[in-house]
Order: C-alpha cells, then structure tokens, then sequence
C-alpha cells in the first residue's frame, strides 16, 4: 500500500463576493448594473460563483517516503520481538526458579518428616526410662522440645511447598481453572507455556511432585 500509485476525484466550489464596503444597505456603486458597494450583498446574490473537477494521481518514483515508513515498521517490529523474548526468557527463569524451590520443599517435609518420627521415638523412650526411675524429668521435656520442634518445621514444610505449587500455577497462568475458579463472560482456559529457556513442565498437576500428606497428631504416651 505504501507503494501504489493512488488516484483520486477532486472538486471545489467556491462563492466570491466582491464590493467597495463589507457591508452597505445599498448595493448600488453608481458604474455597474450589479452593484457591488457591499461585498455581502455580491455573496448572498451568488453571481460571482466558480467550480473545478479533476483527478489527482499520486505515482512514487523514488519511494523515499515509503522506505523510510517501511524501516520504521521493521524497528517497531524488531523491538518487540526483543521485548516478547526477554519478557519469556524472565518467564522461564521464574518457573525454573518455583520448580526448584517446589522439589526443595518437598525433599525437606520428606526429613522433617523423618525427625518427627524419630523425635516421637525419642519422647517415648524417654518417658519409659523416666517411668523405671532411670532419668529424671529434664530429659523427657527436653525429649518433647525436640518433639515440638520438629513438628514446627515439618509443618512449615508443608505449607511452604503449598505456597511454591501456587506459584507455579501463577507463573503458568493455570490458576483460576486449577482453583476452580472461572469467570463467567469467557470461557475457562488454560495459559500455555512455550519457553525454550523454561524446564520441560508436566501437563498435569497430578504429575507434580507430590506434597507430603500431614502426619496425624501422636501421642507422646504411646
């Protein structure tokens, strides 16, 4: 378009009004018959009229102009692809980065969860050698302080690897379907990720690494 000739229909009226004064209640200026001693009363009489028609064409020769507007196009262009690239390569980094932290979390529920074991052991051997009179009650509270500790940990574990997976979910933009949560005046859909930098991601949550389930309470007495 910036290239073809162009050609086009033109037309004017024009509506001349002549006189020795702009305006004069009399028309009459004493040497012509159509009186032209008020130049307002010449225009609304409509005598002295005059028209043109043609056609206009516009050919470019040295398409100056239009390369000039076409390498702005380009920049424009290229500048946007460099902006999408690095807005995905940001993308990818942060995915990546909620990936890790996910498999962290849940490698760490997995031996916080070990040592609630292991500090529950404790508190029951513990109270066992207190009952036989074999140690004295300092190390069974110590035993449960163990036992609260790891409980503290375990659980924020857990609800630091719930926090990663709904990150993820964000950074994906699968949030609100993967949440139940739809907007009634558009469809639900589901915001693909097509990242070279960003990890090959699973098409499913159900293929996520799994979360610890929470351990029910325990009885320290067994």
């Amino acid at each position: 378009q910036l290239i073809n000739p162009r050609l086009d229909l033109v037309a004017a009226y024009q509506l001349n009004g002549f006189g020795d004064k702009l305006i004069n209640r009399s028309n009459a200026d004493g040497q012509t018959s159509e009186g032209f001693n008020s130049a307002y009363g010449a225009l609304l009489r409509s005598h002295q009229t005059s028209w043109q028609v043609g056609f206009e064409l516009n050919v470019p020769l040295f398409l100056r102009n239009e390369r000039a507007q076409a390498r702005q196009l380009e920049f424009r262009l290229t500048k946007a692809q460099k902006t999408l690239a690095v807005q995905e390569e940001e993308i990818g980094h942060e995915i990546s980065h909620t990936l890790q932290s996910l498999a962290r979390w849940n490698k760490t529920g997995e031996t916080y969860l070990k040592r609630r074991v292991a500090s529950l052991r404790r508190v029951q051997a513990a109270q066992a050698d207190y009952d036989a009179g074999r140690i004295n009650v300092d190390q069974v509270l110590r035993a449960q302080q163990s036992l609260a500790q790891a409980d503290v940990s375990y659980y924020r574990s857990l609800t630091e690897a719930r926090k990663s997976r709904i990150e993820l979910q964000y950074r994906m933009g699968i949030i609100l379907p993967e949440q139940q949560i739809y907007v009634p005046t558009s469809q639900p859909t589901a915001l693909p990720v097509n990242i070279q930098s960003a990890p090959v991601l699973p098409e499913s949550l159900e293929n996520w690494p799994a979360l610890p389930e929470p351990a029910p309470p325990m009885d320290s007495n067994g």
